[in-house]
């Protein structure tokens, strides 16, 4: 037999080795292979899917903080599955966490809901990507930032309703893509802050992060996270400089972004709908703001010490250490009322919590930076119950121990133009009577009483005149004549959002651009000696358009059969929205006010305060006992993380 060359040897194995397959054999892969033929097909086979993840339980640890420590805030957790694995409370002294989860499919969304040093509602969101035993996960404005990025949308609704969203919830298991992007778009607070290589920055886990004012929390400060909607309804991530006037400075599509993660090759800076592509930093500032908190020290060193003492003992005491030694003012009120208040949380055992951030209290920022920093902190006593808030304005002098010291803004009065939606309801939760029957919206205009009158002139050049009307702000004077104005008379308001609130559609003056996210009201103050400065007030936060009533604070058990009575509203009766609270946990009350009116249309005003920030109900004020009453109306004042507002009015008779 001739000697076969190597290639048709070869290709005489090759047609064996494929008989061998087609009958099962060869490779050991008979009927009980796990393996699937190319197309589908079973090929005579069973495919075994791969064995379904286990659920495991994991220990979780953490600090919640918004460059100060998220005090007392709710923890939740949810796993892949959408089910509820766990809760906890932060401390109050430093925002930090722990918690054990039920046996739990990863990854899972952590959500904190609380309240900044503010008093403003927070809710923020971060994710553990994979199972493991010991975790860390922190929760920051930055971490939010991450998971809106990588689900590409902003994460509330999918917690409060994370039925049927498994997919959603699953590109949580690969959230570096937006940890990476985000880095870049901070890079240079980043970098003034002296975090380090931003390669290697874990802006989750990082086990050595700390709401102390180094590193990355010092990062926290200077940044301002929120959400936006563009002009087509899209979802926008925005960042800011905090400290350069909080306008949105980089806006990121998030469903674009998202979609750019999915690829091969990820583009997701196309996702920038802003000229600018990174924030800016506060340079200057941030190389001083590390030492920020010995302010709060040296402060609650003077209370600790002066324990027992009366007014003017705090008082002295704050004077001899020079921590007041440059206030002027703080919309219009001296030196000696902030040390009074001090006094007084003095004793009740107060202290004040660490110093946060909340912008720039300069009217007009220099190039240098800001020299006034406007900033917050909790009050509370021992037991960690925040019972006030103390909003100021601190600036540096590289000179003084503590180089740091309250200085005040050096403004007449303080100056407000914040969104404000409105829904009227009758005594029994139904649509109420006039305009606001359905919720409508608009921007408030508060102008602190500390000056005799103001003119504040819109975006669209008209000019709403603003005298005093005896409340701790300004009312919108009426026409000549009163006829269709806001208040009955400068004296006599109604108590009603009418009285300082301009409506999209009642009055002719606003327009669309005067709602917008930005739009700066300017306000000409007038002092009763004459004196004259001038303001301005920026929306920080729009209504894209009028809200949904679901968002609009409603008293709990009110109800066509049970309509609210007056006789609650005429004692110091209990009112509660515990309902609405569940539903809305990134909002909370802020006060409830009762207008009692009598037969002349005199009308009196009794607000009432919640004890603390995340209460659900109180019991109100008793009403004056020198009016006799002829009308009544309740009103709920409701805020939303973004500073938005929104009132509820019942009018019982």
């Amino acid at each position: 037999m001739p000697t076969m060359t190597l290639l048709p040897r070869l290709a005489v194995l090759a047609t064996l080795l494929s008989l061998l397959a087609a009958c099962g054999g060869g490779g050991g892969g008979g009927s009980n292979s796990t393996s699937t033929p190319a197309g589908g097909g079973n090929g005579g086979g069973t495919t075994t899917p791969p064995p379904a993840p286990t659920p495991t339980a994991m220990r979780l640890t953490g600090v919640a903080a918004t460059g100060a420590p998220l005090a007392g805030a709710k923890v939740s957790v949810i796993d892949a599955s959408g089910n509820a694995v766990g809760s906890a409370t932060t401390s109050s002294a430093d925002g930090s966490y722990t918690l054990t989860t039920a046996p739990a499919l990863a990854p899972l969304l952590v959500q904190v809901v609380g309240s900044d040093a503010a008093g403003a509602p927070v809710v923020l969101h971060s994710a553990l990507a994979a199972a493991a035993a010991n975790a860390v996960v922190h929760v920051t404005p930055f971490t939010e930032a991450i998971v809106a990025l990588t689900i590409g949308t902003d994460p509330k609704p999918l917690f409060s309703a994370p039925s049927g969203q498994a997919a959603v919830l699953a590109r949580l298991a690969t959230p570096k893509p937006a940890s990476d992007f985000l880095k870049t778009l901070v890079k240079t607070p980043l970098t003034d802050a002296k975090t380090g290589d931003a390669a290697k920055l874990d802006l989750v886990s990082d086990p050595g992060f700390t709401a102390n004012k180094t590193g990355v929390d010092l990062a926290l400060e200077a940044v301002q996270v929120g959400y936006g909607v563009d002009g087509k309804g899209a979802t926008m991530l925005q960042l800011a400089n905090k400290l350069a006037g909080g306008a949105p400075e980089v806006q990121v599509d998030l469903e674009t972004a998202r979609a750019e993660f999915a690829k091969a090759t990820p583009a997701p800076a196309a996702a920038i709908t802003s000229t600018l592509k990174a924030t800016t930093s506060p340079t200057t500032v941030m190389a001083n703001l590390a030492g920020l908190d010995e302010l709060t020290a040296a402060i609650n060193k003077v209370i600790a010490e002066a324990a027992g003492s009366d007014g003017a003992g705090v008082t002295g005491a704050l004077t001899r250490s020079g921590l007041l030694g440059r206030y002027s003012q703080h919309n219009g009120a001296g030196p000696s009322a902030l040390a009074m208040r001090i006094a007084q949380w003095a004793a009740k055992g107060m202290q004040l919590g660490r110093l946060q951030v909340t912008g720039c209290a300069d009217e007009t920022i220099a190039k240098t930076g800001c020299v006034r920093v406007a900033v917050a902190a909790r009050v509370s006593d021992a037991a960690g119950t925040a019972s006030d808030t103390l909003a100021d304005a601190v600036t540096y002098d590289a000179k003084t121990t503590p180089k740091w010291m309250f200085a005040g803004n050096g403004h007449a009065a303080d100056v407000q133009a914040q969104s404000a939606a409105w829904l009227s309801l009758a005594a029994d939760g139904g649509a109420g009577s006039g305009a606001a029957a359905s919720p409508i919206a608009g921007v408030q205009l508060l102008v602190g009483a500390s000056v005799a009158s103001a003119a504040v002139q819109t975006p669209g050049g008209y000019v709403l005149p603003m005298v005093d009307c005896q409340r701790g702000t300004l009312c919108i004077a009426p026409p000549p004549g009163g006829a269709g104005g806001a208040a009955a008379s400068a004296s006599n308001p109604l108590g009603a959002i009418g009285d300082d609130t301009v409506f999209r559609g009642l009055n002719s003056w606003l327009g669309n651009a005067d709602l917008a996210q930005g739009a700066r009201f300017r306000a000409s103050l007038t002092r009763g000696d004459g004196a004259t400065s001038t303001r301005s007030g920026i929306v920080r936060a729009s209504f894209p358009s009028a809200p949904a009533a679901g968002r609009f604070a409603v008293l709990d058990d009110v109800k066509s059969s049970a309509p609210l009575p007056g006789t609650l509203l005429l004692s110091s009766g209990v009112v509660s929205w515990s309902g609405w609270a569940a539903a809305n946990p990134d909002m909370r009350v802020a006060y409830v006010r009762v207008a009692y009116s009598d037969a002349s249309g005199a009308v009196r005003l009794v607000d009432s305060v919640p004890k603390s920030w995340q209460a659900t109900r109180l019991e109100l004020k008793p009403p004056p006992d020198d009016l006799p009453v002829a009308g009544l109306t309740l009103w709920l004042a409701a805020v939303d993380t973004a500073g938005r507002w929104y009132y509820t009015s019942y009018t019982v008779m």
